[in-house]
């Protein structure tokens, strides 16, 4: 066997040799770890490599550290249950102090980048990180292509990994408990810190576990993650007026039109972000969550209705009456934005009813119908347009009164003579959770009095509930698709359009004689159907648990990646991610609750149908 490099008692080990981890004691020098990366300086004795060891020691892991050394001189010099080797000074073990006491995560972040330095001179080399040892092997020289680190080493790919969310495909688990003593630096707030450590942390590292992010925008946009910077924007809860505060700089002076657009997705995308982690750190529940996404889209969709009606007046002008008067529009939202309830990656189901006819006053003359046709279409393209700053949302226009031919827009007189002569029951149903949300006031009010009257001016009768429920078995066998191995959390047998129909029918057959049902959101229908005597107390109290928990799963997948979105494969590793992420001991456990609500909530879509 060749030879091993030996050094003087007392001193630092060779530089590149292995040095022991913040957590350790001095190892024996027979057993140190051939170095990774780097080279010893002009001043340390010559080192013989040791293929064999090498591969004892990647094979093996780092040794076990040595036993407690006390020094006979102290505590009246007791007896030495192992003495440390040769080779194990006091300066490595000052070093080795310093090590444990440090940081390493915060050093890292806080320090700036070094520049190169030559080798040897004690400053850091290329690819070095604040606070590590000149001849730690996990260093990364420039332009060396860097190992495998071995299953003792941290990886240093993301600094959420050395505070215990590990990357993707590291092989030792998450540890969020490491995350709390950084975060109690960050926040001095220990009442706080408390209560994230027992409700936030184990969901965050949970929800985290070897994934890829649904949203990849952080990967290609490093900047994005300097929005969690300040603890305080991660923890205080945000309301519809601090969103448009934020994308307020949209509008700063001297910005074509393309980089408004693009710093409009860029500020979304950052408050995003921060939504996002206050629900993962526990924060804010799943309502909560809802509310924040919903007022997040609705402040993005009036910054972009005014930058798409901006385009179109300088091209076009100002659509008007033929009194000279302007021909308002409103904004109308449908589906998840109606009843305020979006997550992420969620669609925005809109469409746009203005006031009459009338026709632009500007060079190139149209009529208001083209106008107001050609600027939700303008919007719809741009914020779901995928670019290098990313995407807004997902407009969708499907929902919309009218044929396909009719343009993205109607006017008021046209929406109610569509749903009274050629509108259907479902879409009669849809409009249920319709919420005005941009534009003129006075139209608004006027547009709600018609709504109203188009979905509770009649009882709905037993035919009527026999059409939904054709309707509901189509949408699962088409758009559920399930199978023994693949589950639909929207669509499938007991999943949220289930519990939404089951509120919907109930609306349209009681919402004419009891106000109280009137409602966007299929929570508060539900509890206004308890308070009129259509559902029991227990009843509708157990359907709000078991939507609530169906739309946590359908934002677990969402967040995790899962395609298609809602969508649960038996067989891959999505379903242990998710039970984790929800707080389930095994998957096992999971799975049983999770057929245990969804047999519930179609047990009593059911019975409604009987």
């Amino acid at each position: 066997m060749a030879p091993r490099a030996r050094h003087a008692q007392g001193d630092l080990p060779p530089a590149g040799a292995w040095v022991p981890g913040s957590r350790s004691r001095p190892r024996p020098v027979r057993r140190l770890r051939p170095p990774a990366h780097g080279r010893a300086s002009a001043a340390d004795p010559p080192r013989v490599p040791d293929p064999l060891a090498a591969a004892r020691c990647r094979r093996a892991g780092p040794p076990r550290p040595a036993g407690r050394h006390r020094s006979p001189g102290r505590g009246g010099g007791a007896a030495v249950r192992r003495r440390a080797p040769p080779g194990a000074g006091h300066r490595a073990a000052r070093v080795q102090g310093i090590l444990r006491r440090a940081p390493r995560a915060a050093r890292a972040a806080a320090a700036p980048a070094q520049p190169a330095r030559a080798d040897g001179d004690g400053l850091p080399r290329p690819g070095a990180r604040a606070g590590q040892p000149e001849n730690d092997p996990r260093r990364t020289p420039a332009g060396a292509v860097r190992r495998r680190p071995a299953r003792h080493a941290r990886p240093a790919a993301a600094d959420a990994a050395r505070r215990g969310l590990e990357e993707p495909g590291s092989r030792r688990g998450p540890q969020p408990a490491r995350a709390l003593p950084g975060r109690r630096r960050a926040t001095g707030r220990p009442r706080r810190d408390a209560r994230l450590r027992a409700r936030g942390a184990d969901r965050a590292g949970a929800a985290l576990r070897g994934r890829r992010p649904a949203d990849p925008a952080a990967d290609h946009q490093p900047d994005l993650l300097a929005s969690l910077a300040d603890p305080r924007r991660v923890v205080e809860r945000k309301t519809a007026r601090d969103f448009r505060a934020a994308l307020a700089p949209v509008f700063a002076p001297g910005l074509a039109r393309a980089e408004q657009w693009d710093a409009l997705r860029r500020l979304k995308q950052a408050e995003e972000l921060q939504v996002v982690w206050r629900y993962l750190l526990g924060t804010a529940s799943i309502d909560r969550y809802a509310r924040e996404m919903t007022a997040l889209a609705e402040a993005t969709l009036a910054a972009g209705w005014t930058l798409a009606q901006m385009d179109l007046v300088e091209r076009h002008g100002v659509p008007r009456d033929g009194r000279g008067r302007f021909v308002p529009a409103v904004l109308v939202a449908m589906g998840k934005l109606g009843g305020r309830e979006i997550v992420t990656g969620s669609d925005l189901d809109v469409f746009v009813v203005f006031a009459g006819d009338g026709a632009t006053d500007g060079p190139t003359r149209v009529e208001a119908h083209t106008f107001w046709s050609d600027c939700v279409a303008r919007l719809a393209a741009t914020l779901g347009d995928i670019t290098a700053a990313g995407v807004a949302f997902p407009v969708d226009l499907r929902l919309r009164p009218g044929s396909k031919g009719s343009g993205f827009a109607a006017s008021l007189d046209a929406l109610e003579r569509y749903y009274r002569e050629h509108g259907d029951l479902w879409e009669r149903q849809t409009l249920v959770r319709a919420r005005l949300v941009l534009g003129d006031r006075v139209l608004a009010r006027r547009v709600r009095v018609v709504l109203r009257a188009l979905v509770y001016g009649a009882p709905l009768d037993r035919t009527g509930l026999k059409e939904i429920a054709e309707v509901r078995a189509r949408m699962q066998v088409e758009l559920g698709k399930e199978t023994p191995g693949r589950l639909h959390v929207k669509f499938g047998r007991g999943g949220l359009v289930d519990v939404e129909f089951l509120a919907q029918a109930l609306q349209l057959v009681h919402g004419a004689g009891a106000v109280e049902v009137r409602c966007c959101a299929t929570a508060a229908a539900l509890r206004g159907l308890a308070r009129v005597g259509a559902l029991e107390a227990g009843a509708a109290a157990a359907l709000v648990e078991h939507a609530r928990f169906l739309r946590r799963l359908s934002a677990a997948l969402r967040l995790l990646g899962a395609r298609p979105a809602d969508t649960l494969d038996l067989a891959g590793p999505m379903p242990a991610r998710v039970a984790s992420a929800l707080g389930h001991a095994s998957r096992a456990e999971f799975l049983a609750e999770y057929r245990r609500r969804t047999g519930a909530v179609r047990a009593a879509w059911e019975a409604l149908r009987a």
